[in-house]
């Protein structure tokens, strides 16, 4: 199929689509989505955390440009001390999270592990750390945040897109995307365009 062809077939699907804040072509060209409900692809009732899951739902709140960055690189970086990608799990409302952000969903399939702040780190482990020394109760209870840390290369997907003005209309992607962790040190060496 040649490229004219492909953005007119592109340009077809998405008039075809509901609107939707976020939907645009150039995000469509970059990964393929369609418009969904979240409570189709993740389940939201459940009432207590089971680390033992198949895969975790989370989320994780940003710029659009960050998103788009997030997209066309598969690379995300902490900018605090610990360099960790910061997460919340579906159910809960990120503290602090601004208005007018970006929602990212992802799906984390692998370890994870109930920990406090200042226990070690390891990659690949999703760590669910709690606001102090204790353990994390099933209800949730004593949760802080989890955390992705850096060399993280397995596991995370990102798999829609939403605003937080309407957080349960997702743009789905057809295909997920793999998301590694690194620094930001790493990343701006890697990269060349700006933030």
């Amino acid at each position: 199929m040649t490229k004219i062809l492909q953005k007119i077939n592109t340009i077809i699907k998405l008039k075809k689509m509901e609107q939707h804040e976020l939907k645009s072509k150039e995000l469509y060209e970059l990964a393929p989505f369609t418009i969904s409900s979240l409570d189709k692809h993740f389940d939201l009732n459940y009432h207590k955390f089971d680390f033992n899951s198949e895969y975790f739902g989370l989320q994780h709140h940003t710029s659009i440009e960050r998103a788009i960055s997030i997209i066309t690189t598969t690379v995300m970086y902490g900018l605090d001390g610990n360099q960790a990608a910061h997460f919340m799990p579906l159910k809960l409302q990120p503290i602090g999270a601004a208005k007018n952000s970006t929602i990212l969903y992802f799906r984390w399939y692998g370890k994870q592990i109930n920990t406090g702040a200042a226990d070690i780190v390891k990659a690949n482990i999703l760590h669910h750390v709690c606001s102090f020394d204790s353990q994390i109760k099933i209800t949730g209870e004593g949760y802080w945040e989890s955390r992705l840390y850096p060399k993280t290369d397995e596991g995370l997907f990102l798999v829609a897109l939403a605003s937080s003005n309407n957080p349960d209309n997702i743009l789905l992607f057809d295909e997920k995307i793999k998301i590694s962790i690194t620094t930001k040190q790493n990343f701006q060496r890697e990269w060349i365009f700006e933030e």
